[in-house]
């Protein structure tokens, strides 16, 4: 349909057909209806998507925001975990993978020598297997003043061998003639692989 078709449509010769639409005015009207239908469907989904989007980049910002702080948590960790590694390898090397009763004794002779203790009685009990490692139970009998006892004690954590005073009795010595002296039983546990 024309233009000129269309005034003539509505002019007042023609008022009866004054209130039809023409054809041409309802197909155009569906199309726009259609094409924006089709342009809010298309466009409302990606609407989200970019919402969607949006927030997962204010996500990532954020982290990124905190990376001096990862790293600074990263390197804390490293240096925990090193630490960690060096305390296992020392505790590796504080337990053999024999009883060595013998050089358990030597060591403790040594220590009771520098500490100024007199060890009377040294008696290794039956070792008790647990998974992954043994343990072998020592009990001591000394004597000494209260100083050199507490040397003693203190040098227990300096040997090179694990180990585990699980039983300590200190007495003041019977002996009339000698009141600073003091009698000691302990139990200590060895360990080894």
């Amino acid at each position: 349909m024309s233009t000129d078709s269309l005034m003539k449509s509505f002019s007042p010769a023609n008022s009866a057909n004054r209130w039809i639409l023409p054809v041409d005015w309802i197909g155009g009207g569906l199309v726009l209806g259609i094409v924006v239908a089709t342009v809010w469907t298309v466009l409302s989904p990606l609407a989200d998507a970019r919402s969607d989007l949006a927030m997962e980049i204010d996500t990532h910002r954020a982290i990124l925001a905190q990376t001096d702080k990862i790293h600074s948590d990263f390197r804390e960790m490293t240096s925990q975990m090193e630490a960690q590694r060096r305390q296992l390898q020392q505790l590796t090397r504080m337990v053999p993978d024999r009883p060595s009763e013998s050089e358990f004794l030597a060591q403790l002779s040594d220590l009771a020598n520098h500490s100024g203790v007199q060890l009377l009685q040294f008696e290794p009990q039956r070792s008790i297997s647990h998974d992954p490692h043994s343990e072998i139970s020592v009990r001591c009998s000394a004597q000494a003043t209260y100083p050199a006892l507490c040397r003693f004690l203190l040098g227990l954590n300096d040997l090179p061998r694990l180990t585990d005073v699980t039983r300590l009795v200190i007495r003041q010595s019977q002996s009339p003639d000698d009141t600073s002296r003091l009698s000691m039983e302990l139990e200590i546990s060895i360990f080894y692989l």
